[in-house]
């Protein structure tokens, strides 16, 4: 066995149920907030949504206020804790991007990512255990 296997397994040991989104301190709705926060409300009661970056006022968390742990910017020290515990990052953009750095760090932490079609990412990091491209209705996210 490689350390890096034994270091995988020591990461899974200590994955909390919670799943990690990250979005910038701006507003950022192509980024799939609005899904996040309709998604809250079908997680299990034991899990929670960690979100960080940019502040969720408290008024849009309504009805999922106690799935929520709504951190708002961190330093990257914390930033990587969040990853290693997480048992997934999401990344459900809306519109296409270049690439996805979050996508990259939870990776270098050990944090399995679920991504929408729409992340560039997605041309390099093909059929890989620990990415898994699901097709999301994306409409479902959006506010109407």
């Amino acid at each position: 066995m490689t350390p890096l296997k034994i270091r995988n397994i020591n990461l899974l040991a200590q994955k909390k149920n919670q799943f990690l989104f990250v979005i910038p301190s701006y507003e950022a709705s192509h980024k799939g907030v609005d899904f996040i926060l309709r998604l809250t409300r079908f997680i299990p009661d034991d899990y929670k949504m960690i979100i960080v970056g940019g502040l969720i006022p408290n008024s849009r968390l309504d009805g999922i206020l106690s799935k929520v742990i709504n951190l708002g910017p961190v330093n990257s020290d914390e930033l990587d804790s969040l990853y290693r515990s997480s048992k997934n990052k999401l990344v459900p953009s809306f519109f296409t991007e270049a690439f996805g750095r979050v996508i990259i760090e939870s990776i270098v932490n050990g944090t399995s990512v679920i991504r929408s079609p729409n992340c560039g990412a997605n041309y390099f990091l093909q059929d890989k255990e620990f990415i898994k491209i699901v097709p999301l209705n994306l409409n479902y996210g959006l506010i109407r």
